[in-house]
């Protein structure tokens, strides 16, 4: 790890979403309050003013219908210029897991 960068925690949240095809989740957050990131982490889509007129639009037409949609895992994967590290405790890492990938010697 680069002696500039900060390591941050990442946390496991399970959730049981019985209306999803797959309905045992999981899914890691990182702890990003303590990263020293230097520039904007967030990733703005459209602007307060651009959504307020837009919906002002869809209102003050009439007989107009508006739809929307979220497209899934849109920044899973995104490169990185800068790569950020995170630390995983070992217990959270099942047994298969750790022998399948010859983990032993890296905790």
């Amino acid at each position: 790890i680069p002696p500039d960068r900060d390591v941050t925690y990442m946390s496991f949240v399970c959730d049981y979403k019985p209306h999803k095809t797959e309905k045992h989740r999981v899914r890691m957050c990182v702890g990003g309050d303590r990263l020293s990131f230097p520039e904007s982490p967030s990733s703005p889509a459209a602007s307060m003013t651009d959504v307020k007129l837009l919906l002002n639009s869809t209102i003050s037409t009439p007989d107009a219908r508006f739809a929307t949609c979220d497209i899934k895992d849109f920044y899973l994967n995104t490169p990185m210029e800068r790569p950020e590290y995170a630390f995983i405790n070992w217990r959270t890492v099942p047994d298969e897991v750790q022998r399948e990938y010859n983990m032993a010697d890296k905790f």
